[in-house]
């Protein structure tokens, strides 16, 4: 779980590099990383060490348990420890230790075959997305543009960790707001719950019109601000230049 938990940290930072580089965020993702590096060398650091301890054991048990077995043939006399006994309990204790060093592996191998499976079933029996999370309605004659009434997301809906909880916003036509805050704040959780690819625990979100969300990384993969601002219609030169404008863009 640990080297889980950091691989999935390392792909995510890797995956927006561009941003962190920009943003000026690499001290930030470095000490999180380390801190998830530390924790996992901690797991494997004892897990060494008891694979050690183990195979110490393991080569030095039939030299054990033969000089017990004699030592309680010497005292108890139970059998005479002659050629034909010595042979025998060590013919024995030989063909009895391939299964006994067996059995862990393929143990090992079984709990390795259920967490894959476990894996693979929490991923394809993932609950979907569901339609309701926003509802889509037309224009009204008003200037409302966006409502969310006591919105709770969460990326995990059946952890009781709540990303975001009792958000109300309204946003009317034309109106320009700014989200801001620390890394981790939640400000682009909060443009998932809008776009609803964030589940929904409850509240309600209204979406009056259709959405276009362009993030800071497609403007720099792209390079060419008026395809994303544009996104897919027909070119109003008026209103491109209003958004310019009003954004503070430069003109690609």
């Amino acid at each position: 779980m640990a080297q889980d938990e950091r691989l999935r940290a390392t792909s995510e930072i890797l995956n927006s590099m561009k941003i962190i580089k920009l943003q000026s965020w690499e001290e930030k993702f470095k000490n999180s990383v380390n801190s998830l590096r530390e924790r996992e060398f901690k797991w494997l650091s004892e897990g060494q060490s008891r694979k050690a301890y183990g195979t110490l054991l393991y080569w030095m048990s039939p030299t054990i348990i033969s000089s017990v077995v004699f030592l309680g043939c010497i005292l108890f006399k139970s059998v005479p420890l002659n050629a034909s006994t010595i042979f025998t309990v060590l013919a024995s204790l030989r063909s009895m230790g391939e299964p006994v060093r067996m059995i862990p592996e393929a143990l090992s191998v079984m709990i390795q075959v259920k967490v894959s499976f476990d894996r693979l079933n929490a991923f394809l029996l993932d609950d979907e997305l569901k339609d309701d999370e926003i509802r889509k309605l037309p224009s009204p004659n008003s200037d409302e543009s966006l409502r969310i009434q006591k919105g709770i997301f969460s990326w995990y809906p059946e952890s009781a960790i709540q990303t975001l909880k009792e958000v109300n916003l309204e946003a009317k036509c034309e109106q320009k707001i700014a989200v801001c805050g620390p890394v981790g704040a939640g400000k682009s959780s909060l443009l998932f719950a809008i776009l609803g690819e964030m589940p929904k625990i409850s509240g309600a979100v209204d979406v009056f019109g259709s959405i276009a969300y362009v993030s800071q990384t497609s403007w720099i993969q792209s390079g060419i601000v008026r395809d994303n601002i544009l996104y897919g219609k027909p070119m109003d030169k008026n209103k491109y230049e209003k958004i310019i404008k009003a954004c503070a863009l430069v003109r690609t």
